[in-house]
């Protein structure tokens, strides 16, 4: 149920979402570095098929920002040095690197959507990706 009595501005929905973005850029490019870690073939095509899915996501969240009268923090973002992380792991432990950040960002989203449920459109949007995230699994 949504609770009406808790007051939500435009500034605090585009700040939750632009945290939600950043989240999907670090693991669009945790999964692009990935893909050179990754030994099997079928394996590399559905992490690309997940960081496909995050630039999706990207665009899709971004609109909502843009909708609320902000900007999506993307102007000097800088990748994350995962490659370090991913170097020298095998195949599962790839994966599970990817699954953790999956994760987190799963719980980001849940979070976001109770601070975030005075908006309608906010929710729907981020109920949208939090559901394709969750069908996409590696």
């Amino acid at each position: 149920m949504v609770d009406f009595t808790k007051s939500v501005n435009n500034q605090q929905m585009v700040d939750g979402l632009n945290k939600v973005l950043r989240l999907n850029r670090e693991l669009a490019s945790q999964c692009e570095s990935a893909k050179g870690e990754i030994s099997d073939p079928d394996t590399s095509d559905r992490i690309e098929r997940l960081r496909q899915m995050h630039e999706d996501h990207i665009e899709k969240i971004g609109q909502s920002v843009r909708f609320l009268g902000g900007a999506p923090r993307d102007s000097g973002f800088r990748l994350p040095k995962v490659g370090l992380q991913l170097a020298h792991k095998d195949d599962q432990a790839v994966l599970s690197s990817l699954e953790a950040g999956e994760e987190k960002l799963h719980q980001t989203y849940k979070d976001t959507i109770l601070r975030l449920s005075a908006s309608g459109e906010v929710v729907q949007v981020l109920n949208e990706v939090l559901d394709e995230a969750r069908e996409r699994k590696l």
